[in-house]
């Protein structure tokens, strides 16, 4: 409960504007929030929507950490490897893909 307010100022964002930078923003919090509070669906949902916004390499790292928690191994799999080919150095996804 500890992260109500902050889920409901977000989500009265998301509802009252339409700059998409402030959006993926409120998003990709979300994302966050629900991704702590061990909700990998609403999580996952959260950065899917962050991404179609604006292709970002984080939003993929993240969707790919959703996917590991849920044992969605091929998909984490797929949306990391799309993140590594971005950043090739990215040690983050190297450990997750390693983890696989």
């Amino acid at each position: 409960m500890r992260y109500t307010d902050a889920i409901i100022e977000f989500q009265k964002i998301l509802k009252t504007t339409e700059d998409p930078y402030v959006q993926k923003l409120s998003y990709s919090n979300l994302g966050r929030i629900y991704y702590n509070q061990n909700l990998f669906k609403e999580s996952l949902d959260q950065f899917n929507a962050a991404l179609i916004l604006g292709d970002d390499v984080n939003y993929k790292i993240w969707i790919g950490k959703n996917y590991l928690a849920m044992g969605m191994k091929d998909k984490a799999k797929t949306i990391l490897n799309e993140a590594l080919t971005v950043n090739a150095d990215n040690e983050e996804v190297k450990k997750l893909l390693s983890s696989l």
